[in-house]
């Protein structure tokens, strides 16, 4: 159920629709009196709920006195859901165009260059910070550098972040250092690209970062938030950019001490299966 909430929450669904929505999908219709006990949610609070998870398509009004509420089956609903993201984009896409139509027809005054100048910026979400990773992977000209512990390797297996990686690899001097571990070298296996290097144990700790052509610093973190779920902290991941180039030279240096080995992993022949190290971990 865990992992359910986490899957559903990911379309833009908040705690209580969440679990209001898996209730009513593993039951028949109920009343919103019954929906509230159940759920131990205000009275008020309910009906809210109910209605806008009956705007996004995830619930049907029965007729009736007193009306009753079902859950469109979670194949129907989840489609659904997934349809109104791809929608949204689109449409997001064509405002991109028109705003910056809009924008450059602006006369403006001189704008002073700021690329020269030291900034960073911080990123909350997952969305935001792989956003940035991808943006820094396709400026790059040069030399990328990741390091990638073993908690945050399923963020570059995910998406198309690694197979930008891999086809940025044919024009880019990629090095990639993870940790000596069974799922480090599977991940390497897999995706057979980069060169690999592996170090200690100890790294685990660390947080995930990428160096862009040495000028460009990503850190990748978590960030513990308030409050906790089945008895665990629940966290967000979080990310720094800056082109700061003390804390970049800073990070090469780290780089160079965590480097273990620079034995090039090929393929060892085989198949190795997902199963084995790959495994999904939990991501806000």
């Amino acid at each position: 159920m865990s992992i359910l909430e986490k899957a559903l929450a990911r379309y833009g669904l908040s705690d209580n629709e969440v679990k209001t929505y898996l209730y009513l999908a593993g039951v028949d219709e109920k009343r919103a009196t019954e929906i509230s006990e159940t759920m131990s949610l205000h009275r008020t609070e309910t009906y809210k709920v109910l209605r806008d998870l009956e705007k996004k398509g995830l619930v049907l009004s029965v007729f009736g006195k007193p009306v009753k509420f079902a859950a469109v089956p979670p194949y129907k609903g989840v489609e659904h859901l997934l349809e109104t993201q791809k929608t949204r984009v689109k449409l997001l896409e064509k405002e991109k165009t028109d705003f910056l139509a809009l924008w450059s027809s602006i006369p403006k005054g001189r704008i002073d260059c700021v690329q020269s100048k030291d900034m960073m910026q911080v990123l909350e979400g997952k969305p935001q910070v792989v956003s940035r990773a991808k943006e820094l992977l396709e400026k790059s000209t040069g030399k990328v550098q990741i390091f990638a512990p073993d908690r945050y390797l399923m963020l570059l297996y995910q998406g198309d972040f690694t197979d930008r990686l891999k086809a940025c690899s044919y024009d880019l001097e990629i090095d990639l250092i993870v940790e000596d571990s069974l799922k480090s070298r599977i991940f390497c296996e897999q995706t057979g690209w980069a060169n690999q290097r592996f170090c200690t144990n100890p790294a685990k700790k660390l947080p995930c970062f990428m160096i862009s052509d040495e000028k460009e610093l990503l850190i990748i973190y978590r960030k513990n938030i308030e409050g906790q779920r089945n008895g665990k902290h629940k966290s967000r991941l979080a990310g720094l950019w800056t082109n700061c180039s003390a804390l970049v030279e800073s990070m090469k240096v780290l780089l160079l001490g965590l480097a273990d080995s620079k034995e090039n992993l090929g393929h060892s022949g085989g198949v190795i299966s997902n199963e084995l190290g790959l495994q999904v971990f939990d991501e806000d």
